[in-house]
């Protein structure tokens, strides 16, 4: 791999991670959850910023 060519996390398995969490949120009554944490937020997002990420349910 050349060094212009990026690897990225399938939008369908980031898709499926949200749906998953979203379940999980509404089935405990919870509107909402913000992810402030860089692996949590790779893990949802796919990408590491200086950021927050915020997942309704």
């Amino acid at each position: 791999m050349n060094e212009l060519e990026l690897e990225y996390t399938p939008r369908e398995g980031l898709y499926s991670r949200v749906a998953r969490f979203q379940k999980d949120l509404q089935e405990n009554e919870i509107a909402g959850t913000l992810i402030p944490q860089n692996v949590d937020l790779f893990y949802f997002s796919g990408t590491i910023q200086s950021s927050s990420l915020f997942i309704p349910a």
